[in-house]
């Protein structure tokens, strides 16, 4: 019986896709108990053995990503969806792994840590996105504001590579997902919790993610690269605040909280001006309430107001810049 369906989406991206099937083919939990879906836009030589091994492979034309996701989901046969993009791997244990925390905890939402690697998969540091609030792992429960909030605001959010979800929760929001462009790792942390489940994080690193000059996340100081992302992210968050509205608004403080954030990060960047009220309203007291410490990132937003170009320049220094380990 199949429990798990993994949905791996590639669009026109070829560099990387045989060592994602690979890292799932190579997995040591029981081949029965899991089927691969590929997803993508192209042909490749690799397709007639993928084929052979029980692989499923669709052909999307669009070129949203929400379309690609949606078409792995309905085609899936498993109660769980776990995701993998093109460029990232899955360690060997990474199902078996998975499958036990879904069994034993009930969980509806999983998210696993990330070991961050280049393009020849040398393991590079820090990792960015490591939540250190608690040791090994944590159940969330999300009916609850506080569990909700460090859900959305943690690393437990972060990479589509390291997420899985129950497949009764995505189907109600299909028609949306088709739609999101960009963050659908956040979108799928948003519908777990607008659903009140129980989520589970660990520290436990089972998913590769590898940086490149392609990725989408990480664009350092391309600007051509930033201003599609946050042409996406502002797009995003309209298909998030209609999600939203279907129940009750639930965390949409926080979702929106993000996103001034975010802009604010923008705004210093491309020497905006920050909207005080609005930052300190939407973002500075929702994070120090819930996380109960002060927001640091007020100070930048203060300095920006004084010296656009010296604010900029601290950002820049202080921002996440991989090396070999």
């Amino acid at each position: 019986m199949i429990k798990i369906s993994v949905v791996i989406r590639d669009y026109d991206r070829q560099d990387f896709l045989k060592d994602a099937v690979d890292s799932v083919l190579n997995q040591t939990l029981d081949k029965s108990l899991y089927e691969i879906i590929i997803v993508k836009n192209f042909e490749s030589m690799q397709d007639n053995f993928w084929r052979s091994k029980g692989i499923k492979i669709f052909f999307v034309d669009g070129t949203i990503n929400g379309e690609l996701l949606k078409t792995g989901i309905e085609k899936s046969e498993g109660e769980i969806i776990a995701f993998l993009d093109d460029d990232d791997l899955f360690e060997s244990t990474k199902l078996e792994k998975m499958l036990y925390a879904f069994d034993k905890y009930g969980i509806s939402y999983y998210h696993n840590n990330q070991k961050f690697v280049n393009k020849e998969l040398n393991e590079i540091s820090p990792s960015p996105f490591i939540n250190d609030k608690y040791k090994n792992y944590k159940i969330y429960d999300l009916s609850k504001a506080n569990d909700c909030y460090t859900l959305i605001f943690s690393s437990e959010s972060f990479n589509m590579s390291s997420i899985a979800v129950k497949k009764e929760l995505l189907l109600k929001d299909l028609d949306l997902i088709e739609k999101i462009t960009y963050n659908t790792d956040g979108f799928a942390a948003y519908i777990a919790a607008m659903n009140k489940v129980k989520a589970y994080g660990t520290k436990e690193k089972l998913t590769t993610y590898r940086i490149h000059d392609n990725n989408i996340s990480i664009f350092g100081s391309n600007l051509q690269k930033r201003d599609m992302v946050w042409n996406r992210y502002v797009y995003s968050l309209n298909i998030f605040k209609e999600l939203s509205k279907r129940y009750d608004n639930y965390c949409w403080n926080f979702i929106y909280a993000r996103f001034i954030r975010y802009k604010a990060g923008n705004d210093i960047y491309y020497f905006n001006n920050i909207n005080l009220k609005e930052y300190f309203l939407n973002y500075s007291l929702i994070y120090m309430k819930y996380s109960k410490s002060f927001d640091i990132f007020f100070i930048p937003v203060l300095l920006s107001k004084i010296n656009k170009i010296y604010t900029k320049k601290l950002i820049e220094k202080i921002s996440y810049k991989p090396r070999l380990i």
